[in-house]
């Protein structure tokens, strides 16, 4: 169920599917909790997953949030207020609090 929601997200946002760093990201996003540190702990962990240096995971993740375009609709509604790009650090706060959101939703 978290992989439809975080695809979900991702097609809200206008972030491609097929990027390696939309793989990464999805991946970092089921792993993160709030207080991780991004650069220290999840990139590392993600590198390793996949076989990859964490400077070409940040890299390939930032390549993707590239694509997200805030000025869509159903962007606006997930991350409210933000204009421009995305940061990697945002992009986890906003598709946690997606999460969260649609998790509690399901529960009621």
């Amino acid at each position: 169920m978290k992989d439809q929601l975080i695809s979900e997200l991702f097609f809200a946002l206008g972030i491609p599917l097929r990027l390696n760093g939309s793989i990464y990201l999805r991946y970092m996003l089921k792993k993160f909790r709030p207080g991780d540190f991004i650069t220290k702990y999840l990139f590392p962990e993600c590198a390793k997953e996949f076989g990859n240096s964490p400077r070409n995971v940040e890299r390939a993740a930032r390549y993707a949030l590239s694509f997200a375009d805030l000025s869509r609709p159903e962007a606006k509604k997930i991350a409210g207020d933000a204009e421009g790009k995305l940061s990697v650090g945002e992009f986890f706060a906003v598709g946690y609090q997606f999460l969260l959101m649609h998790e509690k939703d399901e529960a009621a």
